[in-house]
């Protein structure tokens, strides 16, 4: 092989798989940060609301929304679905995002602490099937380096 194609090949190495290592290490860090803070969140903690939600962005919406099971804790679920709908930018999600009173939103599966176990479950699952259709429309999985995938 003659050293101009080898030169070549390794310029070409070094385009393809020096990227492509970034794209991995930044997948995998977001991906070990959003699963931590997703327990911290399921476990009460105060921060990681802020942290999936200022720091994390869209990158956190398909992992909240795999956390969606009407049995976890309606404090939890609750803010799963706070999260999912700020991020999706649902305009019941502004001002008071706290009130009880999120029917207002075009979001009608977000939880509230009341809510039975059977809301929970119909609410969960109504999350779960606009994600599969819509899901693409508030994220990209390839677009990692950003926490905003889709402009608002």
């Amino acid at each position: 092989m003659k050293a101009s194609t080898k030169a070549s090949l390794a310029v070409l190495g070094v385009v393809v798989i020096l990227p492509v290592l970034g794209w991995t290490g930044t997948f995998l860090y977001w991906h070990f940060r959003i699963r931590r803070e997703i327990r911290d969140l399921e476990a009460g903690s105060g921060g990681s609301f802020g942290s999936l939600r200022h720091e994390a962005g869209c990158r956190a919406l398909p992992y909240l929304v795999g956390e969606l099971d009407p049995e976890k804790p309606p404090f939890f679920l609750e803010r799963a679905t706070l999260l999912m709908a700020i991020e999706m930018d649902d305009p019941g999600s502004k001002g008071d995002a706290w009130s009880p009173v999120i029917s207002e939103g075009k979001f009608n599966w977000r939880i509230a602490m009341q809510d039975s176990l059977e809301q929970r479950r119909k609410k969960c699952n109504e999350a779960r099937e606009y994600w599969k259709h819509n899901g693409s429309r508030h994220h990209q999985l390839w677009r990692i380096w950003t926490r905003a995938c889709v402009p608002n």
